[in-house]
């Protein structure tokens, strides 16, 4: 009996199952972490928009894929991972199947959490846009866009493939079917789409489908959308501007094709070719107005191509001398010269209709004007023609027989009607949006004398079931007759005490609202006492004239602008301003830029506006955005302004010699001197040009005399001044020119005296 030992079988049992069942939740545990780690793969990638998987996934591949090569490189550092990568048999989750059943699993996840928001928010807005993916596959994206207690929410939840679904009863039909899936059927109050190929067909059998099951869902085309369909429908329709814009389309990819050709243009012309997008025709605009300036450039490189026929291959000479005889055509001439003309006009409205703005009338009236431009370009067609002939010569082939004046002013006046058409057609219900201008800022203080019925009537004809619309309008009432109408944006604040008074204040209307990010948290001053706030407002609205400032000095800037403005009104004498842009950070990648508009005589900031990248294209428009807001905010004031002084941005000087063209624009001295600096530099380290640079910072000053010393108005004698300086560096002080005949300073005495003077240079000095 001893050798069964003192311990009962049951006992021994009972633990040795509390092990296993100890190892075997370890384990579970174990693998859900790795499980963890794999999903954090899989969004990681998705959030970055990489690729998964790659070409070659085996061991002995250099690049096995995003998916595998971010698992090793996490292994690495995380001895479980790597435990379980190279020892698992069962189940590693790496395979092709594992990472689609996790991308399907994340995608459930985050669709039952739309769904989730969509259920919670009152109203909801339908977008719809199409693409083709790189299968030649139409895909047809869905978007809700809707309101919750966070904010405004934009979500995108699948595409839909619509290759062989292009008609308007199948467009409508997965669009009812979509909104039925997320419940919104009675919640749905705009539908949006884009005029893409899929939609343009059917474009408005599919708003109409949809508003006969839900007729409060409001549909208006995107205005910059519109534009582009204007201008594409306008070269489709005729057979000879589709051919003139193909070929310009195959201009372009000539040089795109090759690096030698690049750098050919960039020698020659000094300018790249803009890409043509087929559906931004804002972009064949800058392709347009590019070989309009260059074109003589064009045909010297084609030319080169064409005798130096030794250095490029077969298709370069044939596409060099197909281009070559199309600059020198008269009908592509021709062509050219139209489209520049109505583009110069269009791009000037499609940059109006980019912003973001509650003016609804103010885009319509530039339609009705960019209307009135096109309809005067008929007038253009005598002027354009013989041009044309001067530089190219008559018309040649089947256009010579006949009277081909004739038939290229019929041509003309078809693009025109065709694009006057286009824009009625496309803006014609534009007055179902007017009732946003009840929340313009703007136009607060002109509706307290002058309640604003039309707007209101829109918005009862449009959504008045969804409001009380007498209680409506008596807070509207009140919100404009207020004396203390403004309102401020205050970052959220460092101190603790004040960070839950003001999450308490918000939160009496909004119960479940926290703060997530106190960096990128702001909150209206509407609610809140003045001691609640610890710094100065970053953006005022309301009746502060648009002003919006930074600093805490926005008062005292304010009382003197408007000071300004009653001395300038009264002595009926137009504003002198200087404008310059400024961004968060260097280079292209800034996200927020400011434009500070001064006026000069009297050295007061009179306006400063904010503008965000994605508002205007790229940071690198941000500046010219930032003037047209601050000088229509002048014209909104009364302002006349008779003076302009920017830098030489090349956007700024195009744009302010089409829109304004009664202002006079000057080029800052510093920003002239300070470019002209910066060449003097670069030539001065070319080997035998290294003897200029002791002369760069006494040239840069000699510039800044001649526009100083000069009185206003005498170009002829600032230019005679400044090219003294070619002569003056050499020892030569006299003998200049009639207008300036001889250098005005004495004997040179210190620094100056030992400076060596240059020699004659056949680079430099015809450069300078």
């Amino acid at each position: 009996m001893k050798t069964f030992g003192d311990t009962r079988i049951d006992l021994q049992l009972d633990e040795q199952r509390r092990r296993e069942t100890i190892i075997h939740n370890e384990k579970v545990n174990k693998n859900r972490d790795i499980l963890k780690r794999l999903i954090h793969c899989v969004i990681f990638l998705g959030k970055q928009e990489l690729p998964f998987r790659g070409h070659d996934e085996s061991r002995e591949s250099a690049n096995r894929g995003n998916y595998l090569e971010l698992l090793t490189f996490i292994a690495e550092y995380d001895p479980d991972l790597h435990y379980h990568l190279s020892t698992s048999k069962v189940f590693i989750g790496t395979s092709s199947q594992i990472q689609n059943d996790l991308i399907s699993a994340v995608a459930e996840v985050m669709g039952e959490t739309i769904k989730e928001e969509i259920s919670k928010a009152p109203f909801v807005a339908l977008m719809l846009d199409e693409t083709t993916d790189v299968s030649n596959a139409a895909q047809l994206s869905f978007v809700l866009r809707f309101v919750t207690d966070s904010g405004v929410k934009e979500r995108f939840v699948k595409f839909e493939d619509v290759t062989g679904k292009k008609r308007a009863e199948d467009v409508a039909a997965m669009a009812l079917g979509f909104l039925e899936e997320h419940g919104c059927m009675g919640k749905l109050v705009a539908q949006c789409y884009d005029g893409a190929a899929v939609m343009a067909s059917g474009l408005n059998g599919v708003q109409a489908k949809v508003k006969e099951k839900i007729p409060q869902a409001l549909f208006i085309h995107c205005y910059a959308h519109a534009l582009n369909l204007v201008l594409s429908q306008g070269v489709v329709k005729i057979k000879e501007c589709r051919i003139f814009f193909s070929h310009l389309s195959g201009l372009a990819a000539f040089f795109s094709r090759s690096p030698k050709r690049t750098q050919l243009l960039d020698e020659i012309c000094q300018k790249r070719l803009p890409r043509v997008a087929p559906t931004r025709w804002n972009f064949a605009s800058r392709l347009v107005c590019t070989l309009f300036e260059k074109k003589d450039a064009l045909k010297d490189l084609f030319d080169y191509i064409v005798e130096h026929h030794e250095e490029f291959d077969d298709a370069a000479i044939l596409s060099a001398d197909g281009y070559l005889s199309n600059l020198g055509n008269f009908e592509f001439g021709f062509f050219l010269s139209t489209f520049n003309e109505i583009f110069a006009h269009s791009d000037v409205l499609f940059d109006i209709l980019q912003n973001k703005s509650f003016d609804m009338q103010f885009c319509l009236t530039r339609v009705e004007e960019f209307c009135i431009c096109i309809e005067g370009q008929r007038d253009r067609f005598d002027q354009i023609y013989d041009e044309t002939v001067q530089d190219t010569g008559l018309p040649t082939g089947r256009r010579a027989h006949g009277d081909s004046r004739s038939h290229y002013k019929k041509l003309h006046n078809g693009i025109l009607e065709n694009i006057l058409n286009q824009v009625q057609n496309r803006f014609k219900d534009h007055e179902k949006l007017s009732f946003l201008s009840l929340l313009d800022p703007q136009q607060f203080t002109s509706f307290h004398s002058n309640f604003p019925e039309t707007a209101f009537a829109s918005l009862t004809e449009s959504y008045g079931p969804h409001f009380d619309l007498s209680r409506l309008k008596t807070e509207l009432s009140v919100m404009y007759a207020s004396d203390k109408l403004n309102i401020s944006i205050h970052s959220f604040p460092t101190d603790v005490k004040r960070q839950r008074t003001w999450e308490k204040n918000v939160q009496n209307t909004r119960a479940k609202w926290s703060v997530k990010n106190p960096r990128t948290t702001y909150i209206c001053s509407a609610h809140f006492l003045p001691d609640d706030f610890e710094e100065g407002p970053i953006l005022m609205v309301g009746n502060t004239g648009d002003f919006a400032t930074a600093t805490p000095a926005a008062k005292r800037h304010r009382s003197a602008y408007f000071e300004k403005r009653e001395k300038t009104q009264a002595e009926g004498r137009d504003l002198v301003l200087g404008g310059d842009g400024r961004a968060d950070s260097p280079g292209h990648c800034a996200k927020f830029g400011s434009y500070t508009m001064l006026e000069l005589h009297a050295n007061v900031v009179i306006d400063v506006q904010l503008v965000q990248s994605n508002e205007c294209g790229g940071s690198y428009h941000m500046e010219k955005t930032g003037l047209e807001r601050s000088l229509a905010h002048l014209e909104r004031q009364g302002l006349a302004v008779g003076t302009m002084v920017t830098d030489r941005h090349r956007q700024i000087a195009k744009w302010l010699r089409e829109t304004y063209p009664h202002i006079e624009h000057l080029y800052d001295i510093w920003h002239v001197a300070k470019g002209f600096s910066k060449k003097l530099l670069a030539a001065s380290n070319e080997r035998e040009c290294q003897v200029l640079r002791p002369w760069i910072k006494s040239v840069s000053n000699h510039m800044y005399w001649c526009a100083v010393s000069t009185p206003s108005g005498q170009g002829a004698q600032i230019v005679a001044k400044w090219e003294s300086v070619v002569s003056h560096v050499q020892n030569v002080h006299t003998g200049h020119g009639d207008l300036f005949p001889s250098c005005i300073h004495g004997r040179l005495e210190g620094r100056e005296s030992h400076k060596k003077w240059l020699e004659p240079c056949e680079w430099f000095f015809p450069q300078m």
